[in-house]
């Protein structure tokens, strides 16, 4: 696959640079001995035993084809967990895939399916861990009190989700949040960032993580999103639900549409703008439209 050099950043050395990631995480930027590192620091110390699992799992990752930020440190101050990471100087998948020819896209789909499809476990029965996050997220958001329209959406969408039996769902290895602004194109391969410990993981989750993407449009959310860039993201889609379904059966997508409609209601605490609860509302309503259509393609 072509990297071009043109639309590479140059690395940044601005010590001290604080970001917030979407979990409500401080990001800062550190130099340490001529070295460029992320700090990723708890947002509470309530966090600290998640922010751990995360720093576990990105540590312990093993893909086929991407790579992930190294783990230099880790430690505990004024009462909160951080691990600092190798910086990686690159730019994302979402900014990546809007200069890519169109011929380039099947093998990026078939990169997305093969770490999707390399790790599958065995079926088994999960519809009572789905039914319990569910249970705990409409209690989550009953008590945000959403405005009418994303309340109706929200609604709908429970009792969709309430009886689906998720059969054929598996568990296995997976990054927990691959959204296409999680993978970061550098000159020294394809890394992903942001592992996340979701309450379930397997190669579906992810799949569901990247139709947030291909579907909706959520890495794009806070820059306009071109006809080009939207066609490049449908022939991933569709190419990319072929590879999988070929691989992990015709259910297979059915199953990520549901993760995706879920995944849409667990943003919902975290929406603090008008903009992302817009969001979530018509992506709840499109992705219930695909579902009920059984349009998975």
């Amino acid at each position: 696959m072509r990297q071009r050099g043109a639309i590479m950043k140059k690395a940044e050395t601005t010590a001290g640079k604080k970001l917030i990631g979407h979990s409500g995480c401080p990001l800062v930027v550190l130099e340490r001995d001529g070295r460029v590192v992320v700090r990723k620091i708890s947002k509470s110390p309530a966090y600290n035993a998640r922010l751990r699992r995360q720093c576990a799992k990105q540590r312990e990752a093993a893909f086929s084809f991407f790579r992930t930020p190294a783990v230099l440190a880790e430690g505990m101050e004024r009462g909160l967990y951080y691990f600092e990471m190798e910086y990686v100087n690159g730019i994302s998948m979402a900014e990546y895939l809007e200069t890519q020819n169109l011929g380039e896209i099947p093998e990026i789909a078939a990169l997305f399916a093969n770490e999707i499809t390399a790790r599958r476990g065995e079926p088994e029965e999960l519809k009572p861990l789905f039914d319990a996050k569910l249970a705990s997220l409409k209690r989550e958001i009953a008590s945000l009190k959403p405005e009418p329209g994303l309340r109706a959406a929200a609604r709908a969408a429970f009792a969709l989700l309430d009886g689906f039996a998720w059969k054929g769902a598996y568990t296995g290895p997976c990054h927990g949040d691959m959204t296409l602004e999680n993978i970061i194109v550098s000159r020294r391969g394809f890394y992903l960032i942001d592992h996340l410990d979701a309450f379930h993981e397997s190669g579906l989750a992810d799949l569901g993580k990247l139709l947030q993407d291909l579907e909706l449009y959520w890495s794009y959310r806070n820059r306009k999103i071109d006809q080009n860039t939207r066609i490049r993201c449908y022939l991933l889609k569709k190419e990319l639900l072929r590879l999988v379904g070929e691989r992990l059966g015709p259910g297979a997508a059915e199953l990520a549409y549901h993760a995706l409609l879920m995944n849409l209601l667990r943003i919902l605490p975290y929406a603090r703008t008008a903009g992302v609860r817009r969001f979530v509302r018509d992506g709840l309503l499109k992705v219930m439209s695909i579902i009920e259509k059984g349009e998975f393609r």
